[in-house]
């Protein structure tokens, strides 16, 4: 009679299941490219999302998205949108932290009407926007009252007013972070004649050159994005009251606006 073998042959088989399961496992966990998380909320429900050029489908009804992306290179995160400005920030994400971005969208053709000559607070509006003039010996807090800027040497300065820690998008990429530092405006042309904050924001700006009005992000981290809110000649501008979205601006000598952000 033969000798049994089969338990045998079944246990050399079992042997070499594992071998390959631990195998595969090991190379799973070694060869895992390492991720990292990036979050954003969309300015515009229906804005299009674009990573390193493939667009990201997300529901209408979606405005806090996050995706995880590998941390061994940069990525190019595109937020768009019909009838408005390209807002594009290059990052590489942290493997242990999540980055936070704060994508921001300008109409290209932004609304307002005209404050009409006979208007009872025309000239009032005029003689202000007038004698306007960017912070300099003082601070302009934004509303939160979280960050100050001003005018310094023809420099536009920002400091994080707070005693806790400052976000990412403040510090930018210095290390340590510094409270107080330089913001870098682009190709603006000239002197600045005015300075404030976009909305309620602390990280968004409003900038004015003497060939219009931008909004600039105070965020240096891989790209800076400054966009287009009015263009004119000679222009001046003052926030309606500090919470608002509604600008008064001053287009040459004569032409008083307001518009709306």
């Amino acid at each position: 009679m033969e000798p049994r073998r089969k338990p045998l042959f079944y246990r050399i088989l079992w042997i070499f299941i594992g071998i390959a399961i631990i195998g595969s496992i090991s190379l799973l966990v070694f060869n895992r490219t390492p991720k990292g998380v990036v979050r954003f909320t969309l300015p515009e429900a229906d804005a299009r999302v674009f990573i390193d050029t493939s667009e990201q489908r997300h529901r209408d009804t979606e405005k806090e998205l996050s995706f995880e992306l590998s941390t061994e290179k940069k990525h190019t995160v595109l937020i768009a949108e019909d009838k408005y400005w390209p807002w594009v920030k290059t990052i590489t994400p942290h493997p242990e932290t999540p980055t936070t971005l704060f994508p921001f969208l300008i109409k290209k053709n932004t609304t307002g009407l005209l404050i009409p000559t006979g208007d009872p607070e025309y000239q009032t509006i005029k003689a202000t926007l007038r004698n306007i003039k960017p912070p300099t010996n003082t601070r302009r807090i934004s509303p939160s009252g979280n960050v100050a800027i001003w005018i310094e040497d023809g420099a536009l300065k920002a400091s994080w007013l707070p005693e806790r820690k400052p976000p990412e998008w403040f510090c930018a990429q210095n290390t340590p972070c510094q409270l107080t530092r330089n913001i870098p405006t682009g190709d603006i042309i000239g002197e600045i004649n005015n300075i404030d904050f976009f909305k309620e924001e602390d990280h968004l700006l409003l900038i004015g050159d003497q060939n219009g009005i931008y909004a600039l992000e105070i965020d240096t981290r891989g790209t800076q994005n400054r966009q287009p809110v009015y263009k004119g000649g000679e222009v001046r501008f003052m926030k309606v009251s500090a919470t608002s979205s509604r600008l008064y601006l001053l287009d040459g000598t004569e032409l008083v606006a307001e518009i709306h952000l």
